[in-house]
């Protein structure tokens, strides 16, 4: 939960610092704010503090709050208000009285420094949170600190004037983690997943619903019974929240605490008038509503209020919303819990799946789960889950859409439900990065293959497919070998599955002209039902066989569906244009498509794809510390992986980060591994790597290895087709020469580059260029080629080969043109960019710090080099300036 972290950071900062502190942390329940205050408590030691929580029981007694507060503080003696208290029932508080006591004796009383941490403070009663507003003006000269947390909604109008921080919820993949934490590594990711989903980010939902869950029901053996019950102590703050509303307020959530989600419409015809009341629920956060249904945002709230009625109360909800509605999806979902009978499994999971359409992913889910517990009856069920998981794969619920697989494969059932609850089951795993081991269908298809010869083509389709995206060779073409000798037996068996595994093994072999000739075949935009599975295929194949223009054109027709791109293939076609564009070298197109997969922030698929571009996209931003967590994150990968070209991508990459370092012994390690796992003829990748190799062997001086490893790839270097592996091995060629003859090359290289060559390869020539030309003692001719290497970062945003380059020209810049004061290498990079016109700001986003954190080093280098402004130290570094074009 790295965002709670960083607020638990800065208000342990606030706490422990010297100026006033007087802050409220508003959050929905459940967002952890409880836990803040204990962490924070934790952190704060033996510095003096004191942590109150506030009780429902408390909002009707006068002082109460107070009183509580003033016992637990260590005051230097007692502070009594008990002749404050109201005499009799009703009689009100002299909330001036109190404050003037409270002004008079309470600023001598307490330990100066002291740290007044409350939870929960909306439930304070009102002269208590009267006070505390005073409290917070009054203690300001002993330094006393104030952090409360209160619920989303208004803040209590004594603390207006409060500073407020926002509590948001978990992302996905905070969410995901902590539920795996909480609940163990036995448990079913569907549910997790599910957990996760209904929570809304909220981490005391994630734990409270998942500690209420038996053990079977975690692991995915059982259907949930939704929604799930919460703990009593939320029970008893919620119900307090919900007592606070208007009545009418509480019978229009009473009324949808009985379903996931409800019509608009069905609400207004049950409760005339209430058009004002959703709308300002609404605005206070109890409600969402889209697209004419309407919804409680919290879970836990919706399931206080539902199972604190009784069952004949439920049933009467249930029967009024079954007979007003006008959805039949919901109508038939509280139908159930009206006449159980009437209404069969298939026929509510089959509801389910249409809710998915719709776009009502979690009510989906929840009717499902209804579905799952009625009686099965008829042969229906299993289509049925296999249509709820293909709409949940599409809405990118992947876990959720193979447990209901899972459910149905349980089920007896015929060869052609059992062929497609498989193939979807292996296209699941295909799209989150599994592996499927082949023998696991082998006696499936081998005793269906006759009867069903169409299903299990598709299923080989499907495996071919897989182990084609984790760029297993030998697997893909013994796969795609079978189905197709089972297609030349039955011919109509032939569907998109099977030739999607034909392109990507076509690939895999390098047959550029299959794909060449699929492509200027291609509709411009996809039509028939299997038109995408082909067309993702073809462009995964064509980025493979390093056509990259073609590859992102086909990615471009898919993304202009007429009737738009599932949330799937949306994200789907985001990570593959990203890695396309990467294995391109397109830096900034390639930068851009990276922080959009970052920002969207949804399931990883493909993995280890988005490990491997988020490492690479770190790198080249000079994140070293954010590249290596992705790097650890691919070592369980690299320990089990069995796809040789997968784990050479990996080795690639581990060689571009030493290079990039200056790390060259680990380079050579890693890119060797990268050339020794390659398989098949050689690619513009085999050449990129020997080039690499060559140059970090340079570097170390170990020219003799150098030559020698140009000479065994010389071969199949010049086997592979097109003009940049042609540029990248003449490179290769100059870095294995010695003398003035490998500057000759480097000069002639340059000489024949064109304004349509590859960008970042002209900067790495130059860099190339530059450092021979420095090894050589040639420091001026050096410098002019590094800094225009420099600049083609620059403008790339290769923040990380930038990083490089300033490590080889730091000393230069120290000594050069009488520079009277060294700079670090971070202190380079700020005055460059002061060079460059940067403000502040953008020199805070350029190097992910906050801008006060630039203000400081520029204070700190003004004190060092004795300058007062940007202009005077901009002008006493002129050497350090970059290059102008």
């Amino acid at each position: 939960m790295r965002s709670r972290r960083n607020l638990l950071n800065t208000l342990l900062s606030k706490a422990t610092g010297s100026r006033e502190v007087a802050l409220v942390v508003s959050g929905a329940s459940g967002a952890g704010k409880s836990w803040l205050l204990r962490q924070l408590q934790h952190e704060l030691g033996a510095h003096p503090h004191v942590l109150l929580r506030i009780s429902p029981m408390e909002t009707n007694w006068p002082l109460s709050s107070l009183i509580k507060l003033l016992s637990e503080l260590d005051l230097a003696e007692p502070l009594a208000l008990d002749h404050f208290l109201p005499q009799s029932p009703g009689q009100g508080v002299d909330s001036y009285a109190v404050a003037r006591h409270l002004h008079a004796k309470l600023p001598a009383l307490v330990t100066p420094g002291t740290v007044i941490l409350l939870d929960d403070v909306d439930l304070m009663d009102e002269a208590s949170l009267e006070a505390l507003g005073f409290m917070s003006t009054w203690l300001q000269r002993n330094r006393a600190k104030f952090i409360v947390t209160v619920a989303s909604g208004p803040i209590p109008e004594p603390l207006a004037g409060w500073e407020i921080l926002k509590l948001r919820g978990l992302t996905e993949a905070e969410s995901l983690a902590l539920a795996r934490e909480t609940a163990g590594v036995d448990a079913d990711p569907a549910v997790l997943h599910f957990t996760t989903t209904t929570s809304r980010g909220m981490p005391g939902s994630i734990i409270e619903q998942l500690d209420r869950l038996q053990r079977q029901a975690q692991a995915g053996e059982l259907p949930l019974t939704l929604p799930l019950p919460v703990g009593t102590e939320r029970t008893g703050k919620l119900s307090k929240v919900v007592a606070r509303l208007k009545e009418e307020h509480q019978q229009v959530l009473t009324l949808l605490a009985a379903a996931p989600v409800t019509e608009r419409a069905t609400v207004l015809a049950l409760k005339p008038g209430a058009v004002s009341c959703i709308d300002e629920l609404e605005q206070r956060g109890f409600l969402v509503g889209a697209d004419g249904h309407v919804q409680i945002s919290d879970p836990a709230l919706r399931s206080t209020l539902y199972w604190g009625l009784n069952l004949t109360e439920r049933q009467s909800l249930h029967r009024q919303l079954q007979e007003h509605g006008e959805d039949p999806t919901l109508k038939l979902y509280h139908r159930t819990y009206v006449d159980q009978l009437g209404v069969t499994a298939s026929e509510l999971v089959a509801a389910a799946g249409q809710l998915v359409e719709q776009g009502q992913v979690a009510a989906a889910i929840e009717v499902a789960e209804r579905g799952l517990l009625l009686p099965v009856t008829g042969t229906h069920l299993p289509q049925a889950l296999h249509y709820l998981a293909e709409m949940l794969c599409q809405h990118l619920q992947l876990e959720a859409a193979r447990r209901y697989v899972r459910f149905g494969r349980r089920l007896p059932l015929d060869p052609a439900a059992s062929l497609a609850l498989a193939t979807l089951d292996v296209q699941l795993s295909t799209l989150k990065g599994r592996v499927t081991a082949r023998n696991q269908h082998a006696a499936l298809i081998s005793e269906l293959e006759n009867v069903e010869p169409h299903g299990c083509v598709r299923l080989l389709g499907a495996l071919a497919t897989e182990y084609a995206l984790r760029e297993d060779h030998q697997q893909t073409e013994s796969l795609t070998a079978q189905a197709t000798a089972l297609v030349s037996r039955f011919p109509d068996a032939k569907g998109p599955e099977y030739e999607a595994a034909q392109l990507l093994c076509a690939a895999l072999n390098h047959d550029r002209q299959q794909l060449m000739d699929r492509f200027h075949q291609l509709p411009v935009v996809p039509k028939e039902p299997g038109d995408g599975i082909l067309m993702l295929a073809l462009g995964v194949g064509l980025s493979t066989a390093d056509c990259f223009l073609e590859a992102r054109e086909v990615f471009s027709r898919l993304a202009a569906a007429p009737e738009g791109a599932s949330p799937l293939m949306e994200r789907l076609l985001l990570l593959l244009n990203a890695a396309n564009a990467i294995l391109n070298q397109n830096y900034p197109r390639a930068m851009q498509l990276v922080e959009r997969w970052i920002a969207a922030d949804g399931p990883a698929l493909l993995s280890p794809i988005p490990q491997l571009i988020q490492a690479w996209y770190w790198m080249n931003k000079n994140r070293p510390d954010m590249a290596e967590w992705y790097f650890q994150s691919l070592e369980p990968r690299i320990l089990g992986e069995s796809s040789p070209m997968l784990l050479s991508r990996i080795a690639m990459m581990a060689g571009d980060r030493g290079l990039m370092t200056g790390d060259y012994p680990a380079a050579v390690e890693a890119y060797r591994r990268t050339l020794r796992l390659h398989q098949g003829p050689g690619n513009l990748r085999y050449v990129r790597a020997t080039c690499a190799l060559i140059e970090a062997l340079a570097m170390l001086g170990r020219t003799e290895e150098a030559v020698d490893e140009y000479r065994s790839r010389q071969e199949i270097m010049a086997a592979v087709p097109g003009r940049r592996p042609k540029l990248a091995m003449r490179c290769a060629q100059a870095l294995a020469m010695q003398g003035t003859a490998s500057l000759t090359r480097f000069q002639q290289l340059l000489d024949d580059w064109t304004g349509s060559d590859n960008t970042f390869e002209l900067a790495r020539l130059r860099h190339c260029f530059g450092q021979r030309l420095r090894s050589m003692g040639r420091t001026q001719a050096a410098r002019e080629h590094l800094q225009a290497a420099r600049a083609l970062y620059r403008s790339l945003g290769a923040r990380g080969w930038m990083a490089n380059l300033e490590d080889l020209e730091a000393p230069v810049a120290a000594t050069s043109r009488n520079t009277p004061l060294s700079l670090s290498r971070e202190e380079i990079a700020v005055v460059r960019m002061i060079h460059d016109g940067l403000t502040n700001k953008a020199i805070a986003k350029e190097l992910f710090i906050s801008v006060s954190a630039v203000e400081a080093r520029l204070t700190k280098l003004y004190r060092r080099t004795g300058t007062r402004n940007r202009q005077q130290l901009a002008a006493r570094y002129a050497s350090v300036a970059a290059p102008r074009a």
